[in-house]
């Protein structure tokens, strides 16, 4: 859940001209998870970043889709297709542990 409040937030932030860290394979990129009360901030956290994501997007004007997204060789067209696709593959396997766990 925290790696992909993770990316969001760092998507987010690149709207407004940060770079997008280089995450991959450190620390940050899978935070971990201390108990129940922290699952559940974390869950809470993931859905209102994700939202504020959503909303900017929503703002995002469309002249801007083929801008490089700072600290990296593509543009936000791509930047939010991967975002959308990453947050839906680890929501998937969110998903497949809670059936398996039920």
């Amino acid at each position: 859940m925290l790696h992909i409040d993770v990316w969001a937030k760092a998507a987010h932030e690149s709207l407004a001209g940060v770079p997008l860290p280089k995450l991959y394979g450190t620390e940050k990129d899978w935070p971990t998870v201390a108990d129940s009360g922290a699952w559940r901030a974390a869950t809470d956290r993931v859905f209102r970043t994700a939202g504020e994501f959503a909303q900017a997007i929503e703002r995002f004007a469309d002249e801007r889709l083929k801008d490089i997204v700072p600290g990296r060789q593509y543009d936000f067209y791509y930047l939010f297709h991967g975002i959308v696709q990453h947050n839906l593959y680890h929501a998937g396997q969110i998903a497949m542990l809670k059936n398996a766990l039920a």
